[in-house]
């Protein structure tokens, strides 16, 4: 029994640079999904016309990532003067709909329902729902691309919300993604 359990603990021991690197990609991803919430609220206070920590305690207090899309939703197309963002809105939230589904692996899967030497998230042994079994292990990579997709989405996002403050409170605003005027150029109508 002893030498059984010595010979596990050095395999794990073997194992853990890999582990490790998994388990920052994990870390890393659920913590750029949480920034990109954090633009979400921005963008339903703006919506409020109510502050973001009114708005931060009514969307957290709600735990279903679904209804909060589906509140943005509902409030865009209650709020005229951000009609002009509806139809960017409408792609970001097609996405994260989408790309929930692996935020939840991301949060609820375990790489401990299987002795593969390679860290990979899996349901966990009791997980017995056909949706979480579909699925094949959470690998590495699909971290890194979804870290990827985040970092992207952030952006979109945090942009679309400071493109609604200034529309808010009445200021002249350029994305930071529109081109830089050179000069001659005529004027683009945002400010700079």
């Amino acid at each position: 029994m002893t030498e059984e359990l010595n010979e596990e603990i050095e395999k794990l021991r073997q194992a853990w640079p890999l582990r490790y690197d998994f388990y920052s990609s994990v870390g890393q991803a659920i913590s750029t999904w949480a920034s990109m919430e954090t633009h979400l609220v921005s963008i339903a206070s703006h919506l409020l016309d109510t502050s973001e920590e009114k708005t931060g305690l009514m969307l957290y207090s709600i735990q279903n990532f679904h209804a909060w899309l589906n509140i943005i939703d509902e409030l865009f197309s209650m709020e005229p003067k951000f009609e002009k963002h509806r139809d960017e809105w409408t792609k970001i939230s097609a996405n994260l709909r989408t790309w929930n589904d692996t935020r939840v692996r991301l949060a609820h899967n375990t790489v401990w329902s299987s002795t593969d030497p390679t860290p990979m998230l899996r349901p966990g042994i009791f997980d017995s729902r056909s949706k979480s079994r579909k699925h094949k292990p959470l690998e590495n990579a699909e971290i890194a691309a979804f870290i990827g997709l985040m970092v992207d989405v952030v952006g979109k996002v945090g942009n679309l919300a400071l493109a609604m403050r200034a529309i808010r409170h009445g200021i002249a605003w350029t994305s930071p993604d529109t081109p830089a005027s050179r000069e001659g150029d005529p004027p683009s109508g945002g400010a700079r």
